[in-house]
């Protein structure tokens, strides 16, 4: 469930990116956001994603994010759906080029058949270990000020930048 969750809000970005006539992989930061245009359709495309992130942030115990197990809340949450897409976005920002992005969504779609659960998919199409990658977006969470111990780095949203 997570993995369709954080496929079915990707494509609300997508949408959002060619409402916007931006192309795949362009980098938005305030300075895009605060204009009134973009704005606009960062409100309407791109914000819900980040406030259902933030419900899982606020409370990451009560969600079963990226398990394939029954969500405490109920596959329904909003917590679930922000996580989920998070990670979808992460993954698809550390592994591949931005114009490539089509291609990794589509092969998840696609990825085996009822046996392959949501996790394999994931190794299988990225070719990097699922708990690899869990952890690594997990840390890409983290408050500001605390270390970095990810090897991410993005390509879609230009947000609080690391010290070098």
């Amino acid at each position: 469930v997570w993995l369709n969750e954080g496929l079915s809000h990707l494509a609300e970005e997508v949408v959002g990116h060619a409402a916007s006539g931006l192309g795949p992989g362009t980098e938005l930061g305030p300075a895009e956001l605060l204009s009134g245009p973009v704005f606009d359709l960062f409100i309407e495309y791109y914000s819900g994603n980040f406030i259902n992130l933030g419900q899982y942030l606020l409370a990451p115990g009560d969600t079963a994010a990226l398990l394939n197990s029954q969500d405490p809340l109920g596959q329904n949450t909003f917590r679930m759906r922000g996580a989920g897409w998070s990670f979808v976005r992460y993954v698809l920002d550390r592994t591949g080029a931005p114009g490539s992005e089509w291609q990794k969504t589509r092969q998840l779609l696609t990825d085996g058949d009822a046996s392959v659960d949501s996790r394999e998919s994931i190794t299988n199409v990225f070719g990097v270990p699922f708990n690899e990658l869990a952890a690594d977006c997990s840390m890409s969470w983290r408050p500001i000020g605390l270390p970095c111990l990810t090897s991410r780095t993005g390509t879609t949203w230009a947000g609080r930048r690391d010290p070098p």
